[in-house]
């Protein structure tokens, strides 16, 4: 009963959430010598679109600057080209 209870009070707050994807992956992997750098982007959910960065510790300023009041998604994030032509 406390979960339902819990989850009754958390979907309040979901209604004005924010979904995110994170992808990320290590690059110049083939010098044994060198650590791998990590990049990857962010994917804001319901808008599809992405930013790209080159260290996770971008990761936070990009959802940061989309959650600030005076941020939009085409400000922050790039248009993605879809896979599939429409």
């Amino acid at each position: 009963m406390a979960d339902d209870q819990n989850q009754g009070i958390m979907s309040k707050f979901e209604k004005d959430g924010q979904s995110f994807l994170i992808r990320v992956w290590r690059e110049n992997r083939d010098n044994p010598m060198q650590a791998g750098i990590w990049r990857g982007w962010v994917q804001h959910v319901v808008s599809e679109q992405k930013k790209h960065f080159n260290s996770t510790r971008d990761i936070t300023d990009i959802i940061d600057w989309y959650l600030s009041e005076d941020a939009s998604v085409d400000q922050v994030f790039e248009p993605v080209q879809r896979d599939d032509p429409q």
